[in-house]
């Protein structure tokens, strides 16, 4: 995962990139579940995709702190006060 700026604005995505002769089924999965919950205000938002020949590239919301996975790795099983 990748941050970025957008044009012109202060803006900051977060841009995840995913090779895709290695995931494609990752892939399809991710963008159906960024489409899907679009409308959740409890999940970061998708807001594009684009692809070259190797990787697809999703933009997505940035949100600091750093992912669910390193939380989970760092604090093990989280009490419903962290969630």
């Amino acid at each position: 995962v990748m941050l970025a700026s957008l044009n012109n604005c202060r803006d900051q995505v977060a841009i995840k990139v995913i090779q895709k002769a290695r995931h494609i089924e990752n892939i399809v999965a991710e963008a159906r579940t960024l489409r899907i919950t679009e409308d959740c205000p409890f999940l970061c938002h998708g807001y594009g995709a684009f692809q070259n020949q190797l990787n697809m590239f999703l933009i997505m919301e940035f949100i600091r702190g750093g992912s669910l996975e390193q939380l989970i790795n760092e604090k093990g099983c989280l009490d419903m006060d962290s969630i």
